[in-house]
């Protein structure tokens, strides 16, 4: 498992003190390496080392990863799910019985997977025991029992040949249709072994023989790859966003998100729909939301960095590098801290949205900021959390770093993993926590008494 923490802003934790007293949203934190919330559900004496990326069901159901002190590689990853501020333990890899007598094997539960409105999860990972038939999409059905929708060596409709070795990305719909991707399947040949497979029967894209539509006038060819974890389908299992790049003979106009089969964003080209001029630089992140709308982050060749959220009738530009952060701030989003400006991207069913991004405040301990709806700051790098859970920022824990893309948006609730410290520096290790969202009407008040109480002190 990829130690995310790692990934994206090197920023540095703002030694500061926050009022117990501020009457903004609190960050509350679900579970955290440190603190009364380090223990692992279901698992005594066995602490939380890490977190990877949660994901939501259209209902707000979640799912993480995480990586705990049992001491044992062969048993120290985990699988939990739950709903608000409460999780529970799904599966541990080593102990927990997928089939008779086999477990997933050390450390091969892969860092994508998702949940359903059912609580059904799914997860790739390989199964203890022969090697023929390990590699398996595992769904995790809310009663506890396990099924094995696909595996290794078997065959589907979508694609002549059987499933390989590798299989990634994967899904599951409200009506319990499971997506992923398939790579090495068997004996196919390289320039086609990659294919996106919706349902078992529904083929949305092959490496070397599908061409994506809407691509730039003489541009358009297949896909060269389709990248492993950039494939994403909705909760109704209809709308689905992959990133890959084609076999155009131009490498700074080959690669692409796409958006039911149709580029929403072609490197080397202007984004449609958008008042850019200038062609696409790079593609940072993409994905959907599980009510079908897509989002993508990237860059420019003119230096502009940008966030785009949409669906097949219209796009919008929700950020970019310049804009002020919100409607009534001089500070602006920069890429002076951070070479992107733009590291994360959340969005619920309503069109409510989170960016964050880096800033040009001229603080360095201040300048990552998370921005609700582009109208309303709702929290910054140097921020109190509640550790302990007792509604108030009393516990001298900070956030120091957003993880990249870590997060999501439920309504009236935003869930994200960081990096936190104490007062002194001190790093206290990873947490996965949850917010409030405040109501638009509250915005402006929470603003001033932001101003009032103070974050943080300098």
């Amino acid at each position: 498992m990829i130690n995310r923490r790692t990934l994206g802003l090197a920023l540095v934790a703002g030694l500061a003190a926050t009022s117990a007293a501020f009457a903004g949203p609190i960050p509350t934190v679900i579970f955290a390496e440190t603190g009364p919330k380090s223990a692992v559900p279901g698992l005594p004496g066995v602490n939380f080392t890490s977190f990877d990326r949660p994901y939501r069901s259209l209902s707000g159901n979640w799912i993480i990863s995480a990586q705990t002190s049992t001491g044992a590689t062969a048993t120290d990853e985990v699988l939990l799910s739950g709903s608000g501020l409460v999780g529970m333990l799904r599966v541990q890899e080593g102990v927990t019985a997928i089939e008779a007598g086999r477990t997933i094997d050390s450390a091969s539960i892969d860092s994508r997977y998702g949940i359903n409105d059912s609580g059904d999860i799914v997860f790739t990972g390989n199964l203890s025991g022969a090697s023929t038939d390990d590699e398996a999409i595992i769904v995790g059905l809310s009663g506890g029992s396990f099924t094995i929708p696909y595996r290794e060596g078997q065959t589907v409709g979508a694609i002549p040949e059987a499933i390989g070795t590798t299989n990634s990305a994967p899904s599951i719909s409200n009506g319990g249709v499971v997506s992923f991707r398939a790579f090495a399947m068997a004996g196919a040949p390289t320039a086609t072994n990659a294919a996106l497979i919706r349902g078992g029967s529904t083929l949305d894209a092959r490496k070397g023989v599908t061409i994506p539509g809407g691509l730039a006038a003489g541009t358009e060819s297949t896909f060269q790859n389709l990248d492993t974890n950039e494939y994403y389908v909705d909760a109704a299992g209809t709308n689905w966003v992959a990133v890959g790049d084609t076999n155009f003979a131009t490498s700074s106009q080959d690669d692409v998100a796409v958006y039911n089969g149709n580029a929403i964003v072609q490197e080397g080209f202007a984004i449609p729909g958008t008042s850019f001029t200038s062609g696409v630089l790079s593609i940072g992140q993409a994905g959907i939301v599980p009510s079908g709308e897509f989002w993508v982050r990237g860059s420019n060749s003119d230096a502009q960095d940008w966030v785009i959220y949409g669906d097949a009738s219209s796009v919008s530009v929700v950020a970019k590098t310049g804009d002020a952060i919100t409607a009534s701030a001089t500070e602006t989003w920069s890429d002076a801290p951070f070479s992107s400006t733009f590291f994360l991207f959340a969005a619920d069913n309503a069109g409510n949205y989170v960016v964050g991004g880096t800033t040009d405040n001229a603080d360095d301990l201040a300048n990552a900021v998370l921005v609700y709806n582009g109208n309303f700051e709702l929290i910054r790098e140097g921020d109190a959390v509640d550790l302990d859970g007792n509604g108030i920022l009393d516990d001298g824990a900070f956030v120091s770093t957003f993880n990249n893309d870590d997060c999501f948006l439920d309504g009236s609730t935003f869930y994200f993993t960081a990096d936190i410290k104490d007062a002194t520096g001190a790093a206290l290790g990873q947490a996965f926590l949850a917010m409030t969202v405040p109501a638009p009407s509250a915005a402006a008040l929470l603003g001033l008494a932001g101003l009032a109480f103070g974050r943080r002190r300098r």
